[in-house]
């Protein structure tokens, strides 16, 4: 219950961190964590917290009348009841929106202290109340000018809006944004997660939170996003629409109801929250008698492409309007159409002069009318030229008669101060050296020379190693190929498919081992032509060989440790039909291997439905199908001695990068030629696989994945077992991102000829 005299919801002030208006609590996340000293413990699920604090004296002990009301989580915060005001003054200035003037906040004696309530209490975010007054934006009474972006994270690859990824990329974006002096972001769909916007406000950037943009949303929907996030101090205001006099909020609703709506969804907001604006962005200068039927809008948005100048855009406004204008969206491609070919120069120079002009419109400084802008945009989305593929980066665009400089054409997907990769283009750097009215600038040693190079350096792999920019990563938060530890996460080569459906079927091809004899034990014995052998879901291999009599290692019947082991040994048996995967850990009995060839007919019909289990938990099968031109019914074969050393390689089928990582599990692993004999093995089996049709000169037939990837922490080359990959015989001008940014480009292949390149990973 309130107690008498204090502000409504919505209105809670700073010092009360530890009631709850809303709710149960959340506990504490990133942003606090990085206050953490080193002489703090983790807490343990298993160990009991024993906090090592003396009661604080009477003198300092808080009287009722101020302290905040603790019934509510009495059993929560029962622990940290007596540690006085001291602590809640920390913790209150962890929640304090950025020092426009001052200095980092001072580090006081009880920091571990306020931690280690952290760790033992529930945490209540506290909304930072704005407020539109005259043409200023207020926080705390401090006016505030927007130094922003529009953010719309989709990795390369991805689509709008299924692969959406605010979780993914919000720790690297946030990083890039941070160093440039940004303040805030734009969105274009809602954010609804209280860690993403941890995050931000770890960096202390402010969200215009777009909760309402496509038509076809259910208004009330509208309340459960609003709800989700209010009391989160890095929410500045609410958008509603984008450009919705154009497109008719995306439904091409007509201008009357499109007005309709946006007033509607303005005043649903309004009831279950007063303690931000709302805001909206139009398309270009909105009319009088469209201001007067939105007067419940508090702030507008004009999105303006009109080459390197704004015109009178901002006395215009100041003589229809006393409301404050931000520009929702503003700048200039990095692609010149006029020369066919990008233009980062004019990119930059049109930030610069736009960006300044806004600068000095500023109504932080009476009497300008604007509160800032959201440059756009962030970041490349690759998949905005519908015609496209979404992994390449491609040319196309529209000139409307009026648009960016200098070539008045839209190039969409050329549009990021950041590429889709996350390096920095020129015009990063000049927003970067903007001084935002009210913010210290940048110092000026790390726009240029050395200091920019070694700060370009850290932040060019952030994106690539963004959970975001993964496709079977998606969803997870941070870094994870690889983490800050260097770590690579599971997740990393695992193929986006692979999470909702069963491995493909794969049809594996070996060329012969050439032993003259036909066994590879060098026992007497015929051998026949290798086959070919297809996975196929839904069967199963009844007739086991015993080791008893073929000699084989096993505990009953032959196991194999890896697919082509047992492949070889079919092989052998003119009887064997086919290999199967038993699903099972630890390598199955006697740690011997899961692989065992077996004979007999496949049945689709193992008691009933317990073959679709066994499916279902791991099992597969592979049938074997004699070669076109190989001897019928089992005849031997004469080994060729062109390939009597191919290695214990097999060929599975053409796969993405991504793809092949995951592909050789349960098989074995993609090939690490580590040395000049290992190398050697892999050519003899590509000069016989090209001889079989599997390879050919002509690309991708020309080219295998191997298995090693670039890893930024260590800034080597490594194989995929975690060792160094030194003597990599590399083809002419190779690797060829080695000067740009080596993780646009992390993947090693190679060609037939044996000259290894770095790839991309589509």
């Amino acid at each position: 219950a309130r107690r008498p005299g204090t502000p409504p919801r919505g209105r809670l002030p700073l010092g009360n961190l530890f009631a709850s208006p809303n709710g149960p609590p959340r506990v504490a996340g990133a942003v606090l964590s990085a206050y953490m000293g080193s002489g703090m413990v983790p807490r343990s699920s298993s160990a009991p917290v024993r906090p090592a604090i003396r009661a604080p004296s009477a003198a300092r002990r808080v009287s009722p009348r101020s302290s905040p009301s603790l019934s509510a989580r009495s059993s929560a915060s029962a622990g940290v009841a007596g540690l006085g005001a001291a602590v809640r003054e920390r913790l209150v200035a962890m929640a304090r929106p950025p020092q426009l003037s001052s200095g980092p906040p001072r580090r006081g004696p009880l920091l571990g202290l306020a931690l280690l309530c952290v760790a033992l209490l529930p945490r209540q975010l506290v909304a930072l109340p704005a407020r539109v007054e005259g043409r200023q934006l207020l926080v705390r009474n401090v006016p505030v000018h927007l130094k922003g972006v529009c953010w719309n994270p989709v990795r390369k690859g991805g689509v709008h809006p299924k692969d959406l990824d605010f979780r993914g990329f919000v720790e690297a974006d946030a990083e890039l944004m941070a160093q440039a002096g940004i303040n805030s972001i734009r969105t274009y769909e809602a954010i609804e997660d209280p860690e993403v916007l941890d995050v931000l406000w770890s960096k202390r950037i402010f969200v215009f939170n777009t909760v309402y943009v496509w038509g076809g949303l259910p208004i009330e929907k509208v309340i459960d996003r609003v709800k989700a996030v209010r009391d989160h101090p890095a929410i500045l205001a609410w958008v509603i629409g984008n450009e919705w006099n154009y497109n008719g909020l995306y439904v091409g609703l007509p201008f009357p109801e499109a007005v309709k709506r946006v007033k509607d969804v303005a005043d649903l907001i309004k009831s279950v929250d007063t303690t931000h604006p709302v805001a909206t962005v139009h398309g270009e200068m909105p009319s009088m008698d469209t201001l007067r039927h939105l007067s419940n809008i508090d702030i507008w948005g004009i999105n303006r492409y009109s080459g390197i100048d704004f015109g009178p855009l901002f006395l215009q406004w100041s003589t229809i309007s006393k409301l404050p204008i931000f520009l929702g969206e503003y700048g200039a491609d990095a692609y010149d159409s006029r020369r066919s070919e990008p233009n980062e120069a004019d990119q930059a120079k049109a930030t610069m002069e736009l960006t300044g002009q806004i600068v000095k419109a500023s109504s932080v400084h009476p009497p300008g009318v604007c509160i800032g802008g959201f440059i756009f945009e962030f970041a490349d989305e690759l998949w905005k030229d519908g015609s496209g593929d979404p992994y390449k980066h491609n040319i196309g665009g529209v000139s409307p008669g009026g648009g960016p400089y200098p070539d008045f054409t839209f190039n969409e997907e050329w549009w990021g101060i950041v590429r889709w990769d996350g390096t920095p283009r020129k015009a990063y750097w000049a927003y970067a050296a903007v001084e935002a009215p009210g913010r210290a600038p940048i110092e000026d040693s790390q726009l240029r020379g050395a200091g920019r190079a070694a700060l370009e350096s850290r932040l060019k792999p952030l994106r690539t190693q963004a959970c975001g920019a993964h496709a079977a990563c998606m969803g997870k938060i941070g870094f994870c190929c690889p983490s800050k530890q260097g770590i690579w996460d599971r997740c990393c080569s695992i193929s986006v498919t692979a999470r909702t459906t069963p491995p493909p079927a794969t049809t594996t091809w070996r060329a012969s081992s050439g032993h003259s004899d036909g066994r590879p034990d060098g026992r007497p014995g015929g051998r026949r032509c290798p086959g070919d052998y297809l996975e196929t879901p839904g069967v199963f291999l009844v007739g086991k060989f015993q080791v008893s009599k073929v000699g084989c290692k096993g505990t009953a019947e032959c196991q194999f440790l890896d697919l082509w082991s047992a492949e070889e040994f079919c092989d052998q048996q003119p009887t064997c039909t086919g290999v199967v995967l038993n699903p099972f850990e630890d390598n199955c009995a006697g740690q011997l291997g899961c692989y065992t060839a077996r004979h007999g007919l496949h049945k689709t019909d193992l008691r009933g439905s317990r073959i679709a289990a066994w499916n279902a938990i791991g099992g597969r099968a592979w049938i074997r199908h004699d070669r076109a031109g190989c001897p019928a019914g089992g005849a031997p074969f004469a080994a060729s001695p062109q390939v009597s050393q191919v290695g214990r390689y097999v060929f599975l089928g053409h796969f993405k990068a991504v793809e092949a990582q995951a592909a050789c599990k349960g098989i074995g692993r993609l090939a690490m030629p580590k040395n000049s004999e290992q190398r050697r093995d892999l050519l003899a089996f590509l000069e016989a696989g090209k001889a079989a049709g599997k390879f050919s000169d002509a690309w991708p037939q020309n080219t295998i994945w191997l298995g090693g990837q670039y890893n930024p922490t260590a800034a080597r080359w490594m194989w995929n077992d975690n060792t160094r990959a030194d003597d990599i015989t590399w083809g002419g001008g190779q690797p060829s991102a080695a000067a740009t940014n080596q993780m646009a480009e992390p993947w090693l292949c190679m060609l037939l000829n044996g000259d290894v390149h770095d790839a991309e990973a589509p």
